[in-house]
C-alpha cells in the first residue's frame, strides 16, 4: 500500500483528510504535520508527500519540503494562477489535484507519483504543454550577455519560486525595483512571463555550451 505524508497548515483539515484516506483503505497515512516540522518530515519514510495548498501561496512550503526530502510531491488544491502552477512544477511537483477533485483523483495521482509518473488535470496539462510549445518554437538568437549581473540574480531567484517581494528581501532592494528588473528581463529575453524567462535563459546558456542546439530568442 502506498504510504503518504500529509502537509498542511490547518491541523483539523489534515486530520479530517487523514481519517478519510484511512477509512477509504487504498493509501496509508504515515504522518501529518505542517511544513515547519522538518524533523518529522526527515524522519518519516513514505512514498509520496501530499501538500494541501488550498487558499495559499505554497511555493515556500514546497521549497522547504524539497530541501528536506526527495520524496515525490502531489499538490492538493491546485492554484488558479498560471505562474503559481508553473512555479510548483519548476520546484518538482509531479502531481496536481484540483480544489474540487474527488478522493479517487487524489488516490490515482498519489499512486502514479509513487511509480514516478507525473499526473495533471486537463487544465494544468494544457497549461504546461502550451508553455513547453511556446518556449520550443523557433526564434531568433538572444544575447544572454545583455542581462546585467543583478538581472541574472533576479532570474535565478524567480527560478527558485520566489515572489517579487521575496526577491526584494533576498537582494535588499525595493519591490518596485524588482518589478523594473523583471520588466527589463522579459524585454531582453523576448518572453511575456517570469518563468518563461527562467527557461529561456537556461536554454540560451545551454546553447552557448553546446553550440549544436537550436538558438532561442525573441
Amino acid at each position: 500500500m502506498t504510504q503518504v505524508f500529509l502537509v498542511g497548515d490547518v491541523r483539523l483539515n489534515r486530520e479530517a483528510l487523514a481519517d478519510l484516506i484511512e477509512r477509504d483503505g487504498r493509501l496509508d497515512v504515515r504522518a501529518h504535520a505542517d511544513a515547519s516540522d522538518v524533523g518529522l518530515l526527515q524522519r518519516t519514510s513514505v512514498d509520496v508527500n501530499v501538500v494541501d495548498t488550498s487558499g495559499i501561496d505554497a511555493r515556500e512550503r514546497v521549497r522547504r519540503i524539497v530541501a528536506n526530502s526527495d520524496t515525490p510531491i502531489v499538490v492538493l488544491g491546485a492554484p488558479d494562477d498560471d505562474e503559481h502552477v508553473i512555479a510548483l512544477a519548476e520546484l518538482g511537483v509531479i502531481g496536481f489535484v484540483e480544489r474540487d477533485g474527488a478522493l479517487d483523483e487524489l488516490v490515482a495521482m498519489v499512486e502514479g507519483a509513487a511509480r514516478g509518473e507525473a499526473g495533471f488535470p486537463a487544465r494544468i496539462a494544457t497549461l504546461l504543454l502550451r508553455r513547453v510549445s511556446t518556449l520550443g518554437a523557433p526564434r531568433a538568437a538572444v544575447d544572454a550577455t545583455g542581462l546585467t549581473m543583478r538581472e541574472r540574480q533576479v532570474v535565478e531567484l524567480i527560478g527558485q519560486g520566489l515572489s517579487n517581494k521575496e526577491i526584494g528581501g533576498e537582494l535588499c532592494i525595493e519591490v518596485a525595483t524588482v518589478k523594473n528588473h523583471v520588466h527589463n528581463i522579459l524585454e531582453k529575453l523576448g518572453v511575456d512571463r517570469r518563468f518563461d524567462a527562467v527557461v529561456r535563459l537556461r536554454l540560451v546558456e545551454q546553447e552557448a555550451v553546446e553550440p549544436g542546439l537550436r538558438s532561442i530568442g525573441p
